[in-house]
């Protein structure tokens, strides 16, 4: 039985709270600006710490995390294609440089059944407090380490996404329409002061009327450019308080502890041949009782 390899990372999952927006600087900031800052809360608060336990453990995360590129053993492989060579699958199910899309999500999901159902993964919480820990075991600690580290940046993302979705939709779309309002007020600040120029000798209101027109169309485009940056900017602090954190307390450091059952495998093989001994002399010695019988 080979040596096993356990990498374990402890982390905290801060769970995101919109109170503070109600009473907190941001809040009030936006009632003196008389924007209602709740039209851009996004955030998402579906992915507590219960259902991130879960979301580590998800066919998405943990084939994202394996379809990483790393050095293991000299040589740059994906940890997918190790993890498959290791445990002894069939060597066809490589899929590096694979193009069928079929063949990788066949693999993919045997990965995934595998990891999940022979336990290498241990997700746990401490009694005392919220601190989480993720530990895997695997025979080589440069897959282990890498295998954990990208488990864990994978499911930061997805939370991270999740979480802040509707908050980023909100700010591409401000940042779209700022760009538009500010082009078009770029042309008409133009065409009013080439108009500006033309009109500068012209007494009577009807010859103005095209000037002040656009003037009144530049002053409309400024207000509404002042009035969507003021938004922009409000979504971009919303969108920083609104995304969550996992909080790193410590990252697997090489090399790694190492796994040894060795000693056990050795004391059941004893007790388990002390046992058969006993059954084999005591059916020796009831056939022996036939006989004589």
């Amino acid at each position: 039985k080979d040596d096993n390899y356990t990498a374990t990372m402890t982390f905290v999952v801060e769970e995101n709270s919109n109170s503070s927006f109600g009473g907190g600087s941001l809040g009030g900031l936006s009632s003196q600006l008389g924007f209602n800052l709740g039209q851009f809360m996004g955030a998402s608060s579906t992915y507590s710490q219960e259902n991130v336990l879960e979301l580590i453990k998800s066919r998405s995360v943990i084939i994202a995390s394996l379809m990483n590129t790393h050095v293991i053993d000299n040589k740059k492989t994906l940890l997918i294609d190790h993890y498959t060579l290791t445990n002894d699958f069939n060597p066809r199910l490589v899929i590096a440089d694979e193009k069928n899309t079929f063949k990788i999500d066949s693999l993919s999901n045997i990965v995934w059944k595998h990891i999940i159902n022979e336990d290498e993964l241990i997700i746990e919480v401490s009694k005392f407090s919220n601190i989480i820990s993720l530990s895997y075991t695997s025979v080589n600690q440069i897959f282990t380490k890498a295998f954990v580290d990208e488990l864990i940046n994978e499911t930061i993302n997805q939370y991270v996404k999740h979480n802040t979705n509707q908050a980023v939709s909100t700010l591409d779309f401000l940042q779209e329409r700022a760009d538009s309002v500010f082009n078009e007020l770029e042309i008409a600040e133009e065409k009013y002061a080439a108009i500006k120029d033309v009109n500068a000798r012209i007494i009577k209101a009807s010859g103005r009327l095209n000037e002040l027109q656009l003037f009144r169309k530049v002053e409309v485009l400024n207000t509404m450019y002042v009035e969507i940056v003021k938004n922009l900017e409000l979504s971009k602090l919303t969108l920083l308080q609104n995304t969550p954190l996992i909080y790193i307390i410590d990252r697997p450091i090489l090399p790694l502890q190492k796994v040894n059952k060795k000693a056990l495998y050795i004391t059941l093989i004893i007790l388990l041949s002390f046992f058969l001994s006993i059954f084999y002399f005591i059916l020796v010695k009831f056939i022996k009782d036939i006989i004589k019988n």
